[in-house]
């Protein structure tokens, strides 16, 4: 008997030490997130203003040429897949791949059909699933990309992608992601990635006229686009 209640203390100990790592763990990862989670959101704005900027560049018509928005006929399509490389996160790969679905069945099926649709699988979760599709050509070049996540080796992947629009290899460029909201909310999201949109001009509440955007460009405009 004495012996159990030893085995019994001694399991309990165990327990309370595993407790303890679990709990230093919990905090070290909340605290990389948060981390994470602060990048991100001091990112964003400047993201939307270069985006803006680029919108505006290529709206401006023909004092400045921009390759990367040559409008095309969409005959050769891919699609960058970003999706985690586990699973047990709930619908977060899932949503994104049900959104490249959609977009292979509904918008880009004559494509699909003819075998012009390319996939760039960033992320092992969203190969594992659309791997299983007929008539698409799916690169896994780049599906380790977040193992070794780095500024080159992310370089390296778009100028993939801008190379190959330059040499009209695809004429459009799709990207199906996770936009992250906040720890518990991510929004499935696909935007166009190339060619370049144009940016609307905003209108005047009271002329109803064409606002011209605030941007100075130093150096000009055409001297940026070939750069």
């Amino acid at each position: 008997m004495p012996g159990q209640l030893k085995e019994v203390r001694s399991r309990i100990q165990a327990v309370k030490s595993t407790q303890q790592i679990t709990k230093a763990m919990k905090l070290v990862a909340a605290s990389k997130l948060r981390k994470a989670q602060d990048r991100i959101t001091q990112m964003r704005p400047y993201s939307a203003k270069l985006n803006d900027m680029l919108g505006n560049i290529v709206a401006g018509g023909t004092e400045a040429k921009i390759d990367h928005a040559e409008q095309r006929h969409a005959d050769n399509v891919l699609i960058v897949v970003l999706t985690s490389d586990r699973g047990l996160c709930g619908g977060f790969n899932t949503n994104v791949v049900k959104l490249v679905k959609g977009l292979l069945n509904d918008k880009y099926r004559s494509q699909r059909a003819a075998g012009k649709v390319q996939l760039l699988c960033i992320g092992k979760k969203g190969y594992d699933v659309l791997r299983k599709e007929a008539n698409l050509q799916i690169n896994i070049d780049y599906i380790d990309l977040f193992s070794r996540l780095s500024f080159d080796n992310a370089l390296e992947a778009a100028e993939l992608v801008l190379n190959g629009f330059l040499d009209k290899k695809f004429d459009v460029v799709e990207v199906a992601y996770n936009q992250f909201r906040n720890q518990i909310t991510q929004i499935p999201t696909v935007e166009q990635f190339l060619p370049i949109a144009k940016l609307d001009a905003p209108k005047s509440e009271k002329s109803g006229k064409n606002i011209k955007p605030d941007f100075i460009y130093s150096p000009t405009k055409k001297a940026l686009c070939a750069n």
